[in-house]
């Protein structure tokens, strides 16, 4: 245990998953305003950065991935999210 303190990984990886889920919608609080997302756009998200940026979804400090702004309006425009109007 001292060497390697997670005791179940599988856990562990699905904790940092939600995590990050739950920080992309935080992260993306004031673009979510800007356009219509369908309901599924927080894993859409998760996976476009996955396989485009996936340093924006790594693991920090145990609390999961924080993407940026900057790296959202991509995945945004990247999966053709339409802008909200009026």
């Amino acid at each position: 245990m001292d060497d390697y303190p997670i005791l179940d990984e599988i856990d562990y990886s699905n904790r940092e998953y939600e995590a990050t889920l739950e920080n992309i919608e935080i992260a993306a609080w004031g673009l979510k305003r800007e356009f219509d997302l369908p309901k599924d756009w927080v894993g859409k998200v998760y996976e476009w950065l996955s396989d485009h940026r996936p340093g924006e979804v790594e693991n920090r400090d145990d609390q999961g991935g924080y993407p940026s702004e900057e790296s959202l309006r991509a995945a945004f425009s990247a999966l053709s999210f339409s802008r909200a109007t009026g």
